[in-house]
């Protein structure tokens, strides 16, 4: 049986060039110039596959007023990710979201272009939303 990692490595060369997919140990990424996406696997008995990019980088300092509250409340049942999570990373001063997929859901390459497309309409989304309470702190300073 193939890997299911290898399969959706297979499916994205059948729609974006060869050499914007990066295989490492963990899984793949698409370098994609406008938001990488990484894929890896869990492994384990009951196996699920994930998706994760960078939102934003929130630079130095606390996350402009606010922010914490809207990732919350947009977590909350999966209210405005269309299913995936967003969280803070406090090391990097970052926020990612990161959906579970199945892949044995993923019939062909049509079907992992367009799970691709929601998710970044959902990452461009909170980017314009993140990128909103930046500005709003700038303005206060």
């Amino acid at each position: 049986m193939i890997d299911k990692m290898q399969m959706l490595v297979s499916l994205a060369t059948d729609f974006v060039p060869p050499d914007l997919v990066e295989e490492n140990d963990d899984g793949f990424t698409l370098k994609f110039e406008e938001a990488p996406l990484s894929f890896f696997s869990s492994g384990g008995y009951a196996s699920m596959e994930y998706c994760r990019a960078k939102v934003a980088d929130l630079g130095e300092g606390e996350p402009p007023e606010g922010l914490c509250e809207a990732l919350l409340e947009g977590n909350f049942f999966w209210r405005a990710t269309n299913g995936a999570r967003l969280s803070l990373n406090t090391k990097e001063n970052a926020i990612y979201l990161t959906e579970r997929f199945d892949a044995n859901f993923i019939s062909g390459a049509d079907d992992f272009q367009r799970y691709i497309e929601g998710f970044m309409r959902t990452l461009m989304d909170w980017r314009m939303r993140v990128e909103t309470y930046q500005e709003a702190k700038e303005a206060r300073q």
